[in-house]
């Protein structure tokens, strides 16, 4: 009797956690249908096996890995790893902390010393470029020196992020870097100071015969403000003819672009988006036009996303002359949603269209002048230079 009563008071207390568990689901999923949308049902997972089998498997692990065990870390490449089942390369998952770095990629500001930096395959955390007058300019740090550690702490490839973390986390003022020079075979160290940086992703000169150039290097939210000061300082110093850079512009902030669209273009549809529902959204510039001289605007291979944008709209309205290779071809829209705890998920939510209604993802924008890369020299841009003093 003593033990049919164990094993009855076991069943109970067993149903009843499930019980509550599946309660505590339920209000998790209506709370969630109204911060997010009831949805269309196309997501089903089964939560209360999942977390069942989750359980075995922490047991498994728990009992027989060789290796010490970071459950954050397992935790954390659970959400990637459903995410990563979406087979939309688009999609991501974010810590907290590559959350904050992309916001502030975004933002256009952010604590650190002025460089870009990349992980290559062999290992090594390598710098791609020193913006002027930052604090990694002024230590004397170039482009293609390895960062091998920061106050000490080494890094490699798999760390890249922490790099960027470190660095705007850090408690002083400065941090003692260690770099490698490939170039001279040269190991160093030097104390950099950590500052404010705005990144800047609009670089403007007038060029002989009184040609603006605007390079747009990504569209973050200080973008179009950046470009409308750098136009109109052009355009006080005489500016008869514009060439505009996207060569290697990746892309970014949708509404920065139709800022700057709407600058420049007259009244019209600008972009034309559409959702998974197949409900299509036209985005319109205004009535005024600001770009009123010959123009051309320079892409290649890496123009992608927002570049495209631009680029085909400025194409489709015969505003530019659109020069150099075939860009990237990404005709598709993401968004990023922040959860509760400072994580986030990044999610494809719309398609897009030129304002003449062609669909260029997967395809690229077809320049109107073809130019390819010299080994030598800026083919393209002499190009584009030729181009407007034969308008002007």
């Amino acid at each position: 009797m003593k033990d049919k009563s164990f094993f009855k008071g076991l069943i109970t207390g067993a149903l009843s956690v499930i019980g509550l568990c599946v309660l505590a689901l339920g209000v998790l999923k209506i709370m969630n249908v109204v911060k997010y949308g009831p949805g269309n049902g196309s997501v089903n997972i089964n939560e209360i096996g999942v977390g069942a089998k989750i359980s075995e498997i922490e047991s498994i692990i728990d009992n027989n890995t060789l290796y010490d065990v970071d459950s954050s870390k397992l935790e954390t490449y659970l959400y990637k790893g459903l995410i990563s089942g979406l087979g939309d390369k688009y999609a991501a998952y974010y810590t907290k902390e590559e959350n904050e770095s992309v916001n502030q990629g975004y933002n256009g500001e952010y604590r650190g010393i002025g460089i870009t930096f990349s992980a290559e395959n062999d290992g090594n955390i390598v710098i791609q470029s020193v913006y002027k007058g930052c604090p990694a300019d002024r230590a004397g740090l170039k482009a293609k020196d390895h960062i091998v550690s920061i106050n000490g702490t080494k890094y490699e490839s798999a760390k890249y992020l922490q790099v960027a973390s470190d660095i705007r986390n850090c408690p002083e003022d400065s941090a003692k870097f260690e770099i490698f020079r490939p170039s001279t075979s040269e190991t160093f160290t030097v104390d950099i100071p950590i500052e404010k940086i705005v990144t800047p992703v609009v670089e403007g000169e007038m060029k002989e015969g009184n040609i603006g150039y605007i390079a747009i290097k990504s569209f973050n939210l200080k973008t179009d403000t950046m470009f409308k000061e750098t136009y109109e300082s052009l355009e006080q110093q005489g500016m008869k003819g514009l060439i505009l850079d996207l060569r290697g512009n990746p892309g970014g902030l949708v509404n920065p672009t139709l800022q700057m669209l709407d600058y420049l273009l007259p009244e019209g549809n600008v972009l034309v988006m559409q959702s998974k529902d197949g409900k299509k959204t036209a985005y319109k510039s205004g009535e005024s036009a600001k770009l009123n001289i010959p123009c051309v605007v320079l892409i290649n291979e890496s123009s992608a996303s927002a570049a495209e944008i631009f680029a085909g709209a400025m194409k489709d309205y015969k505003a530019a002359t659109i020069m150099g290779v075939k860009s990237y071809g990404k005709g598709i829209v993401q968004n990023t949603y922040t959860l509760s705890d400072g994580t986030a998920v990044k999610l494809t939510i719309a398609k897009y269209f030129t304002p003449s209604g062609a669909d260029i993802h997967e395809k690229g924008i077809e320049p109107d002048v073809t130019v390819e890369k010299s080994a030598q020299g800026d083919a393209q841009l002499d190009e584009a230079v030729k181009t407007i003093k034969s308008k002007i």
